[in-house]
């Protein structure tokens, strides 16, 4: 818990710098760290070879995954836990899907 000072408002980067950058990766968590946002939340999850893996959700989102050449994955059933983590690192999660509702969300934001 983060005590807080009367009149003082609290910034928490949630998944990293959420709908600004690309959520749960370096260059979101070097974002808060680099504007002194001092809190932020993330989940872990592991790989099927028991790598820790900073993730949310418990599958590859579409709204957000690229497959190794580059193209929106379509599955929404791709699990994190089945995977291990040299097959994770194939998948690009640094664009967002506009055609989603998720990256309908963050229209103007991050690049695609």
């Amino acid at each position: 818990m983060i005590l807080s000072k009367p009149n003082y408002i609290k910034i928490y980067g949630h998944r990293g710098a959420r709908g600004d950058l690309p959520e749960n990766t370096l260059e979101s968590f070097k974002y808060l760290f680099k504007n002194n946002i001092n809190a932020y939340e993330t989940d872990i999850l592991i790989s099927k070879d028991l790598t820790p893996v900073i993730t949310h959700d418990f599958r590859l989102d579409p709204s957000f995954t690229k497959d190794n050449e580059g193209n929106w994955i379509t599955d929404e059933n791709i699990i994190i836990f089945d995977l291990s983590y040299d097959e994770l690192l194939k998948f690009d999660v640094g664009s967002l899907n506009k055609l989603y509702r998720y990256g309908r969300r963050f229209v103007n934001k991050f690049r695609n």
